[in-house]
């Protein structure tokens, strides 16, 4: 099992919380804190729900070995930092870039080896190699509009309903084209 640990967070919010008083038809600042809450929480479930990061953000995954594909649970990818792993002595190396690329196998992003490479050996424990890449569609303008009306969705209905009343289909029928199912 792969151990995922965010490195760089994304900066900003992916709505303005002044877009979502509008939505909400709020003129007054007095709720800015809980509207911002309620943002976090709906781009949250966003994510979730689609296995999707909006905002450009760096993650670090760690696997037990080279595998082929390494399959990374974070999407979109746009590229990969760095490769590091413990060789079979215990020292940590970096993997040249002329070995790996980033590729896709069945939507997914994935780091495979380019061809006619082959994976350096490592010492035999776990979390031993460590995959650093950038996730998320980058600034909030290039997020897909149905995944930002989703983010609204989501807010709003747990600004009016808060006692917790499940959140209506509309909101699943948004992001279900770009929900990715796990390999």
């Amino acid at each position: 099992m792969a151990i995922r640990t965010l490195y760089a967070a994304p900066t900003g919010n992916v709505v303005p919380i002044a877009t979502l008083a509008a939505h909400l038809r709020i003129d007054s600042r007095d709720e800015d804190a809980v509207l911002n809450d309620l943002l976090r929480e709906a781009v949250a479930a966003v994510e979730d729900a689609t296995r999707r990061r909006l905002l450009t953000q760096t993650w670090d995954e760690s696997f037990d070995d080279f595998t082929d594909p390494l399959m990374l649970s974070e999407q979109p990818v746009s590229s990969i930092t760095s490769v590091t792993y413990t060789d079979s002595n215990g020292d940590t190396q970096t993997l040249s870039t002329s070995i790996y690329e980033l590729g896709k196998l069945n939507g997914w992003s994935v780091v495979r080896k380019k061809y006619d490479q082959n994976w350096p050996s490592t010492r035999a424990h776990e979390d031993v190699v460590t995959v650093r890449y950038v996730v998320g569609y980058g600034t909030a303008a290039s997020v897909p509009d149905s995944l930002l009306k989703a983010v609204r969705v989501h807010a709003a209905w747990n600004h009016r309903h808060r006692e917790g009343e499940p959140i209506p289909d509309g909101f699943y029928h948004l992001i279900s084209p770009y929900r990715l199912r796990h390999v």
